[in-house]
């Protein structure tokens, strides 16, 4: 009997790690756990599906001189640059430990990676996999790493609210700005350079704080309005010079600013989600890409305040069991190690509905019951829950 693929329900975007979202000029991609998913900016449309690493991916990033190659780099050591036409492997190397953050250097064919063990390294993968140690710190030192999109300048965003920038002509010199660190020591959430400066770079804090930086005098430039809510993710808008975008994961909104004003000056509402991650589409000006909480992605285009797409939120961890339901041959239900269980419409792989046990609820088995008005799982730490499947309502949870 023949075997024929009729629908594929992708995995979600990871929330465990901050990059795992990237975007060129005619796509964008998401990690889920260990795989790398690909979609055409055109149509939206998912193109390509790597099968990336057998650990979970930890960061990604595109080249920015060709969009058929984008890195991914996992928990395993290994980083890879890939052939999207092809689907293969085009170079990788083996790092010393678990790289955490990377970025794409504009020029001059180099990936620069933050350690857990504390190592800022840059690899060139057209010099025979060439490592440079940049320089060391503290493990989980590093928030943000990113490079100026036109020179050849590394910004890190630290724990302790500094600002590290490393001129890669003389890499053993580095400039500091205090940041936070002489004050509230508050981390660094988000950097990200002014693309129409060779020095600004704007830098969200974890209490909520704004600021505008001179890199070539390390001083603040302009200081924003503090925000209730810390801004997780930042971009610049470059169809509207002088305007950024930033996000929360508290809430599915994207507010936009100009750098000149203290406050922001609009918002969209993009989703029922926090999100994650935003950034920028260099084909597209007005457009970003967004990552959202519940692992769903979308496109936002801010010139006509509306999403483009919005994926249906997959699981962002493996599917232990899946089961149909016995009356509805279009229905299917899965549960997950990411706590979740979820129903789905076949014929639109859409989710239909969506069960929480508990983020430290891994769920290994479910059942639909009779007539399936109520559908079941059994979690890692012993409980059974008990759902409506027309409300999804929790009715029951217990240890068996």
């Amino acid at each position: 009997m023949a075997i024929r693929q009729l629908r594929l329900i992708p995995a979600g975007v990871q929330k465990w790690h901050r990059d795992t979202i990237a975007t060129t000029t005619d796509a964008f991609a998401y990690a889920s756990t260990m795989a790398l998913h690909v979609f055409r900016l055109r149509d939206c449309t998912l193109s390509k599906m790597i099968a990336a690493h057998e650990r979970t991916i930890s960061a990604i990033c595109w080249s920015p001189d060709d969009p058929n190659l984008i890195a991914s780099c996992a928990v395993s050591k290994k980083v890879a640059i890939w052939d999207i036409k092809e689907e293969q492997e085009r170079f990788s190397v083996k790092v010393a430990d678990v790289p955490l953050l990377m970025d794409w250097a504009p020029v001059g064919g180099c990936i620069a990676m933050f350690l857990e063990n504390g190592n800022v390294e840059s690899w060139e993968y057209n010099e025979k996999d060439r490592m440079t140690k940049l320089y060391q710190c503290v493990k989980d030192y590093v928030k943000v790493l990113r490079w100026h999109p036109r020179e050849a300048k590394l910004l890190a965003g630290c724990s302790d609210g500094c600002l590290l920038v490393t001129n890669m002509q003389k890499p053993t010199e580095k400039k500091k700005i205090d940041g936070k660190s002489k004050s509230s020591k508050e981390p660094v959430t988000d950097a990200q350079w002014d693309p129409l400066s060779d020095n600004y770079l704007l830098v969200a804090f974890q209490d909520g704080s704004l600021v505008l930086y001179d890199a070539s005098t390390s001083s603040e430039i302009f200081t924003y309005d503090i925000q209730a809510q810390a801004i997780r993710s930042l971009a610049w808008a470059r169809s509207q010079p002088g305007n950024f975008v930033t996000t929360t994961d508290r809430v599915g909104v994207l507010r936009l600013w100009n750098v000149s004003q203290k406050g922001p000056i609009s918002q969209i509402k993009v989703g029922t989600s926090g999100v994650q991650c935003v950034k920028a589409i260099p084909g597209e000006p007005n457009q970003f890409m967004l990552a959202f909480k519940n692992n769903s992605v979308g496109v936002c285009d801010i010139g006509t305040r509306t999403m483009r797409f919005i994926s249906s939120p997959g699981h962002s961890e493996t599917i232990f069991d899946v089961a149909f339901h016995p009356d509805d041959p279009d229905m299917l239900a899965t549960a997950s190690y990411d706590g979740h269980v979820k129903l789905w419409r076949i014929s639109t792989s859409e989710s239909h509905r969506e069960m929480l046990a508990g983020q430290d609820q891994l769920l290994y088995g479910l059942a639909f019951g009779p007539g399936a008005q109520k559908i079941c799982a059994v979690s890692s730490t012993g409980y059974l829950f008990v759902w409506r499947t027309d409300t999804g309502a929790q009715v029951v949870r217990t240890q068996v």
